[in-house]
Formats: structure tokens, C-alpha cells, sequence
């Protein structure tokens, strides 16, 4: 639905505005190359929507938004824990300063609630050195 694309675009405009990420992209397939990656890449993609009706004439709609954070581990080994504890550290903050603060692009859409399952992705951090982290942002919008 076209709302969940907009209110995506709102979403990245949100991010882009703080202080936390400045290069959040808006995208239909976040796919990217590993050279790509080397620099922390912020994709935010329209996931879905329910809908419901509330009355005759008002319905409620829930969508979702997924934001994903990934960055190329390119420190040693032994120093990877500390990384992936500062990345996700980051996630916290894009969590936090997200479900605060009003879309400035959609102030009519609510933030219902957020989920970071699993926390980073094992196999991208194995297999490819990658650190990947998935929010899905709820929010309700009722027309």
C-alpha cells in the first residue's frame, strides 16, 4: 500500500534529521555489494500493513517499516565482540530516539512498537564478516 511507502520515506526523513544516522536510504530491495558495506548502511524498507475497521467509517491501519543496519567488520578477530556491542549499541539508539519523536513527515502516525529479532544475524557475522541488524517499526494510522 502506498501509505506504507510513505510512511517509510517519513521514517528515513526522521532519521536523517538526528544527530544518530544522516545517510538512511529509502529502498524497494536492499541489496548490497560487500565493498558497499564498509561504510554503516541504513536501508529502510516497507514491510507491510493490517487493517481494520474501528467504526462505519474509520479504519485502523498498523504498518510496518523495516530498518536494517549493517556495516563490514574489518577489526581483528579478537576485538569483534567490541564492535558488534557498539553496533548495536547504535540499533538501542535509533530505537530510542525513534519511538520519542514524532514523524515530522506523518505527525498523524503513531509509533506503536518496535522488534529487533535477532538482535544481529549470526550467519552475516560468520560467514561474511557482516554486522546485520533488523528493527520492524509498527506504527497505527487511522483514517
Amino acid at each position: 500500500m502506498q501509505m506504507t511507502i510513505d510512511l517509510a520515506d517519513a521514517v528515513t526523513s526522521q532519521l536523517n534529521q538526528s544527530e544518530i544516522v544522516t545517510n538512511a536510504k529509502r529502498q524497494v530491495v536492499p541489496i548490497h555489494d560487500l565493498s558497499q558495506l564498509r561504510e554503516l548502511t541504513i536501508s529502510v524498507v516497507p514491510r507491510g500493513v493490517q487493517v481494520q475497521s474501528i467504526t462505519r467509517k474509520l479504519s485502523q491501519y498498523d504498518c510496518q517499516v523495516d530498518i536494517g543496519i549493517q556495516q563490514k567488520i574489518t577489526v581483528p578477530q579478537d576485538e569483534i565482540d567490541t564492535a558488534v556491542k557498539d553496533l548495536s549499541g547504535l540499533v538501542q539508539q535509533i530505537t530510542d530516539y525513534l519511538q520519542r519523536q514524532p514523524l515530522t513527515d506523518m505527525p498523524y502516525a503513531i509509533w506503536i512498537k518496535v522488534e529487533n529479532v535477532p538482535i544481529y544475524d549470526p550467519d552475516h557475522l560468520a560467514n561474511q564478516r557482516v554486522f546485520t541488524s533488523v528493527l520492524t517499526l509498527t506504527y497505527r494510522i487511522t483514517k
